[in-house]
């Protein structure tokens, strides 16, 4: 099913997709998608993951506040879906702060889409700074600003404390895929800086892979994160492993003889032994 209504004084459309029926839409259902204009976020909604979404969408959607969704732009992120206030009725609009924009790769006007997802409970979250940086009770500070937010390996988090900024990175989740932290979830906060592989590689690209080669590394993309053994890559980090395995929930599975890892789906890459989770 289709729906559009025509803004007011404009020419442009808002389209809603439904691929079901809202009159059957339940908790669980994830088959309704909607493209949505970014605008920004209010104040009192900053740096809590929410996304303030226009209430006739909400209804057409089959959403209720507090429902998990996911953003979709250039890349994608998490968010809680909170119903817009009533003068955003009919604007197909979906409010959201600075560092959700960053993580979905768009800007204040640009048109996302937004569906409705499952997440399961965290277990354990594995944090990295992208600086050198030590926070004391860094971990404890952390499971209270993440506690009851949708979260997904590879989203970058900023902290703001005494007008200072700080960029962490989340390296893993236990399990994969979107989850929810709660206060039972485990804080893993490494000290040692996170970097993007384009970074490590511009830096010093001989000396950082060179030395990984027949040694296990373990590789975070945004689909599965991979194990295996580094046997070469290339300018565009493409890599070839061998001995490879998936890393689902601390288990290694999925065991293949070789494969080529496509450097555009690459977050980063490390040791083993560094961020295993």
């Amino acid at each position: 099913m289709l729906f559009k209504r025509k803004k007011e004084n404009e020419d442009e459309f808002i389209e809603v997709k439904v691929v079901k029926d809202v009159n059957i839409v339940d908790d669980k259902s994830t088959n309704v998608e909607a493209e949505l204009i970014v605008a920004e976020a209010y104040y009192r909604d900053v740096g809590r993951g929410i996304a303030r979404i226009d209430p006739e969408v909400m209804k057409r959607m089959g959403l209720k506040s507090g429902d998990i969704i996911e953003i979709i732009g250039k890349d994608s992120v998490p968010a809680i879906a909170w119903q817009g206030r009533p003068e955003d009725k009919d604007k197909g609009l979906i409010r959201i702060d600075g560092s959700l924009r960053d993580n979905a790769g768009v800007s204040i006007g640009d048109k996302v889409k937004v569906k409705k997802v499952k997440a399961e409970p965290a277990n354990k979250v594995v944090i990295a700074p992208t600086e050198k940086i030590r926070i004391m009770g860094g971990e404890t500070y952390l499971s209270k600003l993440l506690e009851g937010r949708a979260i997904k390996k590879g989203q970058k988090l900023r902290v703001e404390s005494f007008g200072y900024v700080v960029t962490f990175i989340i390296v893993s989740t236990v399990p994969d895929g979107i989850v929810i932290v709660s206060k039972d979830t485990v804080i893993d906060l490494k000290e040692e800086p996170f970097k993007p592989i384009e970074e490590e590689i511009r830096e010093n690209p001989r000396a950082l892979l060179k030395e990984w080669i027949d040694k296990k590394v373990i590789v975070f993309t945004k689909g599965p994160t991979i194990v295996g053994v580094l046997k070469g890559y290339d300018n565009e980090f493409n890599l070839i492993l061998e001995e490879v395995s998936f890393l689902e929930n601390t288990e290694l599975s999925h065991q293949f003889r070789d494969m080529l890892v496509n450097g555009t789906n690459v977050i980063s890459i490390s040791l083993f032994r560094e961020y295993s989770v």
